[in-house]
Parts: C-alpha cells; sequence; structure tokens
C-alpha cells in the first residue's frame, strides 16, 4: 500500500491532537516522527473492507502515539539500565541521558525558584505533588479557575526564563 501527502498530513495531524494531554518536554518534531513512524506501522494494517481509511489511521496514529509516550514515561520512571547517548550540543557537554536530566532539572528547578513565591508554590503544588487545580485552589482558599490563571502566568514566566 502507498502512503499518501493525505496520509502524512493526518499523522502529523493526530500527533499535534494529542499536544495539549502530553508532557511540555515532547517536542512538535517528536510528536511528528513518532507519528509518521506509526502511520508506517498502521497502513499494512489497514483493511478497506472492514474500515474507512481516514478514521482507522486516525485512531491507530493516535493510539500508537500515547503507547509511545507511556513506554518512555515508564523507562524514564524506573531509570534505564542502558545509558542513552545524546548529541553534545546544546547545554553543556551531556553524554548520557541521565546527566542531561539532571542537567534540565536543575535549571527548572532554580528558574521556578526565582519566580515570586505565590506562583512558585502553585508550580509546586501542580507539578511535583501533582495535585488537581481544585486541590491547589483549596489550599490558597481561591476558585480553580483563578489557580489556572496563575498556573498560566507561572508558565509563561518560567518559559521566558528558560528560553
Amino acid at each position: 500500500m502507498t502512503i499518501t501527502a493525505e496520509d502524512i498530513a493526518l499523522a502529523r495531524g493526530a500527533g499535534r491532537s494529542i499536544r495539549k494531554s502530553i508532557p511540555f518536554r515532547v517536542t512538535d518534531d517528536d510528536l511528528a516522527s513518532c507519528a509518521y513512524v506509526a502511520l508506517l506501522k498502521a497502513i499494512p494494517t489497514w483493511d478497506p473492507a472492514r474500515f474507512d481509511r481516514r478514521g482507522f489511521l486516525w485512531r491507530r496514529i493516535r493510539q500508537r502515539v500515547i503507547d509511545e509516550l507511556r513506554g518512555e514515561d515508564e523507562v524514564q520512571r524506573a531509570g534505564s539500565a542502558q545509558p542513552q547517548f545524546v548529541s553534545d550540543e546544546g547545554r553543556g557537554r551531556c553524554t548520557d541521558a541521565n546527566q542531561e536530566t539532571e542537567v534540565l532539572n536543575a535549571e527548572i528547578r532554580s528558574a521556578v525558584d526565582s519566580l515570586p513565591p505565590r506562583l512558585a508554590k502553585v508550580i509546586r503544588m501542580r507539578y511535583y505533588d501533582e495535585q488537581t487545580q481544585e486541590e491547589v485552589g483549596r489550599a490558597f482558599n481561591v476558585t480553580p479557575g483563578q489557580i489556572s490563571h496563575l498556573e498560566k502566568s507561572a508558565l509563561a514566566e518560567l518559559r521566558g526564563k528558560l528560553a
């Protein structure tokens, strides 16, 4: 079976469609690459007699991208037994993915610490303690909507500091 330009655009769209529900450390290029690989794996499994091509590929690509991200997340949580080598470009000379992660985490912690105390506390509660906006709102005695606004402000400041 052949891959058309429409299939490629569909894969890119399916990858982008999950952007809001994944960690910010995953880049758009990573999503697109993962979606293209998922497209290559999905095409041979499509049965024209049983499925609409567009709907089938959309569901398969999204699911494979999500599965790939979950697998990557599990490896990061468990710790990698084999070091993964990364490029020397960018932030210092890191030869190991764990080493690069430590450097990035230290930079992020430093940026969070430099935020105003209230915004820093919102970020710590939401991302380090993994609390919901409702839980954070109760701690601050404000509505979840106000926490959402504070969180967006804090993330905008962090993007500026880390850019």
